[in-house]
C-alpha cells in the first residue's frame, strides 16, 4: 500500500496512511486477525447446541470486525477538533440511552445493560467509555490550562453520573474501568498527592461497600476466596485447559475445554488460547496487548498537547484494565468477572467500540493533524 502513496500525495488517504502510526494499526490487525480464528475455533460447539451452523458466530464476528474496521479507519482520519466535538456530543447522547436502559432495556442474566435500537442490541456503556476519556480530557486540560471553564467539576459530574448509570444496570467491572479512566487522567493532569490518597481510600471503601451490599458481588469474592463455599466449574475447567495446554498447546482446534464452557468464545476465550496455543501462544498474544500499550504511552511522552496527552492516557488506561481483568479472571487471580478481551472475544458492541476507541487514539497519534 505504500507504493500506491506518495509523501506528497495531497488526497485525504494518502496524508492518512503517512501520517497515521501504521506499527500501531498492524499490532490492532494482528490481534484482530487472531481474534477471528480464535472465535471460530470457540465457538464451533456454543453454534450446534444453538442448532446454528458452526459458522455461524465467526461470520457475524467477522461482519462486526469489519464495521469495527471501518470505524477505526474513518475515526483515525477525523482532526482532534472534529473528534473532541463528536465526543461532547455523543456524552450527551449515552447519558439518555444510559438513563432509559434499565427502564426499556434487555434483561440477560440478572442484568438490564443492553438496549434494542433499531433491531440492533446494543450495550450503551461500552461507547460510554471513549466518550467519556475525550470529553474528560478536554474538560481537564481546560482547567489546568487556565481556561475560565470549571473543567475538573464537570468531568467530576459526568463520572459520578456514569459511574452511578452503570451500577443501576448492574455492571460493576464496566463501573471500575470508567474509575481507572477518570482517575488515571486526573493524575497526569496534576493531581496533589493528598488527594490521590484520598481517593485511593474512597475507592476502596466503595469496593468494601459492594461487597457488602451487593449479593453477586459477595457472592463471587466469597468463592474466589473460598472454592468450596460455591460453584467454580467454569473457572475450574479453565484452569485445567491451561494445563492441559502446557508449554505449545495441544493444537488449533483440538481444546476440549469449548466443549464444556457455555460462555468459552466471550469471557472465557482467553483459555481455549492457552489450552490449544499453550503458554508460548498465550504469552505471544499477551506481548502484542503489551506493545499497543507502550507505544501508545510512548506516543503519549512525546505529544507537547495536554488535550491529547490526557486522552491517550484515559483511552490506553481503558484498554489496559479491560485486558487485564479478563486475562486475570480467566486464570483466577481475581474473583470471576464477566468482561470480553479486546479484539479476541465475541461481542458486538465491545468489538465495534473497540474499532472507536483505537480509532481515536490513532488520530491522536498522527504525526501530523488536520
Amino acid at each position: 500500500m505504500a507504493n500506491r502513496f506518495s509523501r506528497t500525495d495531497e488526497s485525504i488517504i494518502g496524508q492518512w496512511w503517512w501520517s497515521v502510526d501504521r506499527t500501531l494499526l498492524s499490532a490492532i490487525l494482528l490481534i484482530s486477525i487472531f481474534g477471528s480464528i480464535m472465535v471460530f475455533s470457540a465457538s464451533t460447539s456454543v453454534a450446534d447446541s444453538l442448532n446454528k451452523s458452526a459458522y455461524y458466530f465467526f461470520v457475524k464476528q467477522l461482519i462486526l470486525l469489519v464495521t469495527s474496521t471501518l470505524a477505526m479507519i474513518v475515526i483515525s482520519m477525523l482532526p482532534i477538533k472534529t473528534i473532541r466535538r463528536l465526543a461532547f456530543l455523543s456524552t450527551i447522547v449515552i447519558t439518555i440511552l444510559l438513563i432509559i436502559t434499565p427502564i426499556f432495556g434487555v434483561e440477560i442474566k440478572g442484568a438490564a445493560r443492553w438496549i434494542s435500537i433499531f433491531g440492533f442490541s446494543l450495550q450503551v456503556s461500552e461507547f460510554a467509555k471513549p466518550a467519556f476519556a475525550v470529553t474528560s480530557a478536554w474538560l481537564f486540560s481546560t482547567h489546568f490550562e487556565g481556561k475560565n471553564i470549571p473543567g475538573i467539576w464537570i468531568a467530576t459530574f459526568i463520572f459520578v453520573l456514569f459511574a452511578s448509570l452503570f451500577l443501576i444496570q448492574p455492571d460493576l467491572g464496566q463501573t471500575i474501568v470508567l474509575s481507572t479512566i477518570w482517575f488515571s487522567q486526573f493524575i497526569v493532569a496534576g493531581l496533589p498527592l493528598l488527594i490521590i490518597f484520598g481517593l485511593l481510600f474512597l475507592s476502596l471503601t466503595f469496593l468494601f461497600l459492594t461487597y457488602l451490599f451487593l449479593p453477586h458481588v459477595t457472592q463471587r469474592i466469597d468463592i474466589w476466596l473460598d472454592p468450596s463455599s460455591g460453584d467454580t466449574y467454569q473457572i475450574t475447567k479453565s484452569l485445567e485447559a491451561f494445563a492441559d495446554g502446557a508449554w505449545f498447546g495441544v493444537g488449533p482446534g483440538n481444546g476440549d475445554l469449548k466443549n464444556v464452557l457455555p460462555d468459552v468464545h466471550s469471557d472465557f476465550i482467553f483459555s481455549v488460547v492457552g489450552e490449544e496455543w499453550g503458554i508460548i501462544g498465550g504469552g505471544a498474544i499477551i506481548s502484542v496487548f503489551a506493545f499497543i500499550i507502550f507505544r501508545v504511552l510512548n506516543n503519549a511522552r512525546k505529544s507537547n498537547n495536554l488535550f491529547v496527552i490526557l486522552t491517550l492516557v484515559g483511552l490506553i488506561t481503558q484498554f489496559s484494565v479491560q485486558t487485564a481483568i479478563n486475562l486475570s479472571s480467566t486464570m483466577g487471580l481475581i474473583p470471576s468477572k464477566g468482561m470480553t478481551l479486546p479484539y479476541i472475544s465475541y461481542g458486538g458492541s465491545s468489538l465495534v467500540a473497540m474499532g472507536v476507541t483505537m480509532g481515536i487514539i490513532l488520530s491522536f497519534t498522527r504525526k501530523r493533524f488536520d
